[in-house]
């Protein structure tokens, strides 16, 4: 294909995109079903999202972790970090950004001020990101029927946080424990919240391939190890 045709295919794609309904529509595109209607989980999510969630993150190979107040979240968050954060090391391994959630746990707890580091307004190079043994995050919502973490731009920290270190640490509250992907959607939307992110994403357990032999292999694509830490 010459130079010319390919500029005549990049201009048919961009045309068609920009005649899409989303580009069209002033109302936001979302699924036309609905969780409730096709999924037997739906009903188990419903009667105790929390414990829907914490069941299926299980069984996604992901860590879940239920505390009552800040400062039970402050002592488990360190009892976690500990086991990624050597004594020895002169550098800091754990990232998290600043949030008001995070900030209020991490003030409970003069080791997590010591030993993790805070990355906004900071140029840090993707090569010296992926150093970091451990991000910490907030989040928008848990999708409890799918053990989901939903983030966006705000609650993530930018996009690396969550996915080149390669152990991710979510931190939320039981509000923010929703029963499916389409309320989670619903949500995002009413707060606006795609005007104001210019990055959203959906994670589901620790990353993953079985692309080899159907053998299951955690880390292929960002952290290998998923902890949940919600308060509340």
């Amino acid at each position: 294909m010459g130079g010319k045709d390919l500029n005549n295919t990049r201009e048919q794609i961009l045309k068609n995109l920009r005649q899409s309904p989303l580009q069209t529509s002033q109302k936001p595109m979302l699924p036309a079903h609905r969780d409730a209607w096709i999924y037997r989980s739906f009903e188990a999510a419903r009667q105790n999202p929390l414990q829907a969630f914490a069941q299926k993150i299980a069984t996604l190979k992901g860590e879940f972790y239920h505390v009552q107040d800040e400062l039970a979240a402050a002592k488990t968050l360190r009892e976690i970090l500990s086991s990624v954060v050597s004594p020895a090391s002169n550098s800091v391994a754990v990232a998290r950004h600043r949030h008001v959630l995070l900030d209020r746990i991490f003030a409970a707890d003069s080791w997590l001020w010591e030993n993790v580091q805070i990355i906004d307004d900071q140029k840090i190079s993707s090569a010296d990101f992926a150093n970091f043994t451990a991000g910490v995050t907030a989040v928008d919502f848990l999708v409890a029927r799918t053990g989901s973490v939903v983030l966006s731009t705000a609650t993530a920290g930018g996009r690396r946080l969550s996915v080149l270190p390669p152990f991710h640490v979510a931190i939320a509250t039981t509000e923010q424990v929703v029963v499916s992907l389409d309320e989670a959607l619903q949500l995002y939307y009413k707060r606006d919240e795609p005007n104001r992110s210019s990055y959203a994403t959906i994670i589901t357990g620790p990353s993953r391939t079985s692309d080899i032999e159907k053998i299951l292999v955690l880390g292929a694509h960002g952290p290998k190890r998923l902890a949940v830490l919600v308060v509340g």
